[in-house]
């Protein structure tokens, strides 16, 4: 309201009198009781003295002695329509115009303010030219138009001052004098001129910024399209308003020629309808008519379209009717905003004052330059787009705020929901494999730690690491010697190894927030060489986070393998990675792994003299560090113990070392909690049992425990289904052939099918309701690999010091070896 009250206080013109005004009568007005520096300027509104087709200059009327006895024509006014010798005239001649100021009191320079004169002048005071506007002819080829508001200060003299001025019009429709002349002190009158000229440049950097405010949000939401028209609104009549009002434009490029100042405020009025009506169409979808807008655009479009292809003696006569459809179009949309406020619509109520002064600018500038009313300012329609664009970024404001308000909570929401479904993901990998998930772990810091080390941009670091969390999602649910060994795998079963990660992205397919981390996921196998799967890419195609984690995941693969146990496995890891540097892996991600390996202690050195081993006669027994990478050398040295004693297909050593694989993790991770300051102990001992021969091992941790109440009854709700089984299964036996025999076999499939979704009830609990206290241990695969599982809690003094594990298999006689023979 303050830029409203302030933008019409600078048009309505210079200060004047409170009191009633003079006018021109006849070609005469009397100031004599009118002191200008006290009293201010007045406008020089009235019938002056009027020669058509006459340019006469000052010293013309000193010949015919004063005053003339030509026609009166009113100023401000054009001369369209006026009647000379019977006849109307048309826009395009030429005419002077004179008027007598019998002067009051004031003293000093005075001025003339000189308003818009259609389409050129020369203006005299007291015989002396003080002011001109472009070239006056007697017709086109003689004559130059020209726009631009002026202030011609003069000395006055003493007695009356003679006014003449001479206009002609060959290039615009309309000829005369559009404004009011004022007279006033020189200071007044150029005071109330730069006011003006500052108010509209207000008004167009005010535009300008608005625009671009709206314009950058556009750039960052692309879908909210009413950014981008409001923004595109605002720039059309912020650039509007030098070339209308105070004619700036001219002022600072003085080579603009009037033709194109003409095209620029036209085209600048018909676009700014057209995009003026996309802006409200997206912002009033519901009630905005579709068809309204697409006629205005292409109303629009097509006057512009004329504009630029015709002379404005041509284009001109699309202004009234373009404008008296923005007139209405204007208090249609109005309407719309008042009925949305009345409706309750967020942020309608400051629309609504913002678009009425809109509105009332815009009849303002109708009257103005249609003439259907005297009205003393025009050009106020920037002005009223500026207030209206302060309400609109008001209401923005609010709608942004209440919007980030939602958004932070539903940010908290969505962020607690997306980590909660990456746990899912998370604990799916671990529920299938722990060693799986503590790879995972283990990929996902390094190829991290890698990341950052490369400064890599902290978004793309969380790529990766999101990647590395769930780049082997695929191989859930494959089985665990696939993983193990690929020389057993069939082509099938090759295929689908390697087009897991494909599976892998096809699981987190719908989650819009991992385009990136897909994309890296699905690279992460392929080789520098191109050598990779599934896709082959080779190099730079390969991108930035899929080489990272490439590196990373074959340098923990690396670590595990066997061949790697060595004394000097930090050296063969290191001449691993320099082999392939540029060859698998992209040397930089290599480059800066090695010096990392040395930083971080990625390689823990395996040293047999860290194991305390005691042999009896009873019992072998080795003392641990509790440390995952000591898993691989004591699986050999129990397996080595065991194939002493036993005769083992390569079938039964592999499921035997997977299960101790396991039992040993857990007591690492689960029970000691990584924590190498404590042991884990591992005993193997043999019970003659006839014929044959009873391994039994055990490991034990200083961790937490398990919970004994759950495990206890899983464990005997176990028991008595499977003694359920053998007992249906010697009655089956000591049945006939026949119905009755078929039906008890289905009996006993389903309960042991039962029985193998309990395991898998009990491992899901296990995993994931008590996953520190119960271990995680791979269950099913542990109790399927071995007769007998326990466990039991190592309590002291009422309190759990740890959890030891008994592992217990029977081997047939002819499996047995003699010590002889071991």
């Amino acid at each position: 309201m303050v830029l409203a009250l302030l933008g019409f206080l600078c048009l309505a013109g210079p200060p004047a009198a409170a009191r009633e005004l003079p006018v021109v009568w006849r070609g005469l007005i009397d100031l004599s009781d009118h002191d200008f520096d006290r009293d201010g300027p007045v406008p020089l509104n009235g019938d002056w003295e009027f020669h058509w087709h006459r340019l006469l200059a000052p010293g013309d009327f000193r010949e015919r002695g004063g005053l003339s006895e030509g026609a009166f024509a009113e100023v401000p006014g054009l001369w369209n329509g006026m009647r000379q010798e019977g006849r109307a005239l048309e826009g395009f001649g030429h005419a002077t115009y004179r008027t007598i100021v019998r002067r009051g009191g004031g003293t000093g320079i005075m001025a003339l303010r000189i308003p818009k004169v259609y389409t050129a002048y020369r203006l005299w005071v007291n015989g002396a030219l003080v002011s001109s506007n472009g070239t006056v002819g007697t017709g086109r080829d003689s004559s130059t138009p020209e726009f631009r508001p002026s202030v011609a200060p003069f000395v006055p003299g003493a007695g009356d001052l003679e006014i003449v001025l001479q206009v002609s019009n060959y290039h615009h429709r309309e000829g005369g004098i559009w404004g009011p002349l004022w007279l006033g002190s020189e200071r007044s009158l150029s005071s109330w001129q730069r006011l003006m000229a500052m108010f509209e440049m207000f008004a167009c950097g005010g535009l300008v910024i608005i625009g671009m405010f709206h314009l950058s949000h556009f750039m960052f939401r692309k879908r909210d399209r009413a950014n981008l028209f409001f923004g595109i609104l605002c720039l059309l009549l912020a650039l509007r308003i030098p070339f209308e009002g105070e004619r700036l434009a001219i002022v600072f490029l003085p080579w603009i020629s009037w033709e194109l100042n003409e095209k620029v405020t036209f085209l600048t009025l018909y676009l700014s309808a057209a995009f003026g009506a996309l802006y409200f169409q997206r912002l009033l979808p519901g009630s905005f008519s579709v068809w309204v807008m697409r006629a205005t655009v292409a109303a629009g479009v097509l006057c512009s379209l004329i504009v630029m292809a015709t002379p404005s003696r041509i284009y001109w006569f699309t202004l009234y009717p373009v404008e008296a459809a923005v007139l209405i179009l204007i208090l249609y949309i109005l309407f719309l905003v008042m009925r949305a406020a009345a409706r309750g619509m967020d942020g309608a109520a400051y629309m609504v004052v913002g678009l009425a002064i809109f509105v009332v600018t815009a009849i303002i500038d109708l009257l103005y330059h249609t003439r259907l009313a005297r009205v003393g300012l025009g050009n106020t329609v920037g002005f009223g787009l500026l207030v209206f664009s302060v309400s609109q970024s008001i209401t923005m404001s609010k709608r942004y705020s209440l919007a980030f308000t939602g958004v932070e909570v539903l940010s908290a929401e969505k962020a607690r929901l997306f980590n909660g479904l990456l746990h899912i993901l998370s604990s799916m990998i671990r529920e299938s494999s722990s060693r799986l998930y503590e790879k995972t772990e283990s990929v996902m810091r390094i190829a991290v730690a890698l990341a950052q080390r490369m400064r890599i941009p902290p978004d793309e670091v969380e790529d990766i690491r999101l990647a590395a969390l769930l780049h082997d999602l695929g191989l859930v649910g494959m089985k665990n010697w696939m993983m193990q060994d690929w020389r057993k795998l069939s082509d099938e079963e090759r295929r689908m190894l390697e087009n897991h990660p494909l599976k892998s992205i096809d699981i987190i397919r719908d989650l819009k927030e991992l385009e990136g981390v897909r994309t890296i996921i699905s690279q992460h196998h392929e080789r520098f060489n191109g050598s990779g799967y599934p896709l082959g890419l080779k190099g730079g195609r390969i991108v930035s986070g899929a080489r990272i984690l490439a590196v990373a995941d074959d340098f923990v693969d690396v670590l595990s393998r066997r061949a790697f146990q060595k004394m000097e496995r930090k050296e063969l890891v290191i001449g691993y990675l320099t082999e392939n540097r540029g060859v698998l892996y992209d040397p930089i991600v290599v480059d800066n792994l090695i010096p990392m390996i040395e930083e971080k202690r990625l390689i823990y050195t395996v040293n047999d003299n860290d194991i305390a081993v005691y042999l009896t006669d009873q019992y072998s027994e080795w003392v641990i560090p509790s440390n995952l990478h000591f898993e691989g050398l004591i699986v050999d040295k129990v397996m080595e113990a065991m194939l002493a004693r036993i005769n083992l297909s390569p079938q039964v050593s592999f499921q035997i070392e997977f299960s101790l694989g396991e039992v040993f993790r857990n007591a690492v991770v689960h029970g000691n909690k990584y924590d190498e300051g404590k042991s884990v102990v591992v005993r193997l001992r043999f019970i003659q049992e006839g014929e044959g021969l009873r391994a039994v091992i055990t490991v034990t941790d200083e961790g937490e425990g398990i919970n004994l109440d759950e495990y206890n009854r899983f464990v005997d709700s176990r028991k008595r289904i499977i003694d359920q089984i053998v007992d249906l299964r010697g009655l089956q036996s000591s049945m006939p052939e026949g119905p009755e025999r078929e039906a008890m076999a289905r009996i006993i499939t389903n309960l042991e099918n039962f029985h193998l979704e309990y395991f898998f009830d009990f491992n899901r609990y296990r995993m994931f309701d008590a996953g520190e206290l119960s271990g995680g241990v791979g269950l099913i695969h542990v109790m399927q690999t071995f007769d007998q599982v326990d466990f039991r809690n190592i309590t002291d003094q009422y309190r759990v010091r740890g959890m030891e594990v008994t592992l217990e298999r029977y081997f047939e006689g002819s499996m047995v070896r003699t010590p002889q023979s071991s």
